[in-house]
C-alpha cells in the first residue's frame, strides 16, 4: 500500500517515540504494521505457528532497535521489512544447518557458501522493502527473473539451489538474478548495491 507523505511522517514520529520507551507509539506502530510483518514471516516460513513465534520476536527487535531508526534514508515501512527479512533468513539459514547436522553433511561449507557475495547476488535485495512499488516491479520481470528474486528473497535459498528447483544451469540463474535486480533498479529508480539506507 502506497502511503501518503503525512502518514510516513506520522510513522517516524511513532518510531521516535518508541525509541524515547513509549509504550503506547509502540502499541500504535504495531497496531499500523503487524499484519506487514507477519505476513512476510508467513511468506517465507510457511508455517502459522513459526510465523507468529518470528514475527513476536521481530517486534521484540523493533522496541530494542528503534533508536537506530533514520528517517532520512528509509520509510518505517521499508526499516520494519528490512528487520524482519533479515531476521527471517537468519531462521532458515539456522534451519538448513540443524537439517545439515543431522543428515551428516557439512553445516560450515553451506554457511560460507550462503556469506559469499558469488553465492547470493540477490542478498541486496534484503536492503529494499517489499513494499506495493517493489511488488510492482517485481511484475515487470520476466518469469524466470521474477521467481529466481523471489526463491532468493524469501525463501532464502542460494543461487546454487535455486538452480536445483528451478532446472536450469547455475550460469542461467545467475544470468537471471543479475538481470532482474538491474531492471529492479531501472523501474525503482534505486541503487540496489549501494543502498541509501544501509
Amino acid at each position: 500500500m502506497q502511503r501518503t507523505p503525512e502518514q510516513r511522517a506520522a510513522h517516524a514520529n511513532w518510531m521516535r517515540l518508541v525509541a524515547a520507551g513509549d509504550a503506547a507509539a509502540f502499541e500504535t506502530l504495531y497496531d499500523e504494521f503487524a499484519d506487514l510483518v507477519f505476513s512476510l514471516a508467513m511468506s517465507m516460513l510457511r508455517d502459522r505457528g513459526r510465523a507468529e513465534d518470528a514475527a513476536q520476536d521481530v517486534w521484540v527487535k523493533v522496541w530494542n532497535a528503534a533508536g537506530s531508526f533514520d528517517p532520512e534514508r528509509a520509510s518505517v515501512a521499508t526499516w520494519l521489512t528490512t528487520l524482519a527479512h533479515r531476521h527471517l533468513i537468519d531462521l532458515l539459514r539456522r534451519a538448513k544447518v540443524r537439517i545439515a547436522d543431522r543428515s551428516g553433511a557439512e553445516p560450515g561449507d553451506e554457511v560460507a557458501a550462503r556469506m559469499s557475495n558469488d553465492e547470493d547476488i540477490a542478498e541486496q535485495a534484503i536492503d529494499i522493502a517489499y513494499s506495493a512499488d517493489v511488488r510492482s516491479a517485481m511484475a515487470e520481470l520476466s518469469g524466470d527473473q521474477r521467481r529466481s528474486l523471489e526463491l532468493a528473497y524469501f525463501g532464502g535459498y542460494s543461487q546454487s539451489e535455486i538452480a536445483g528447483i528451478l532446472g536450469k544451469p547455475l550460469g542461467t540463474v545467475k544470468t537471471y538474478m543479475f538481470q532482474g535486480m538491474r531492471r529492479l533498479r531501472e523501474i525503482l529508480g534505486v541503487d540496489l548495491e549501494h543502498p541509501a539506507h544501509r
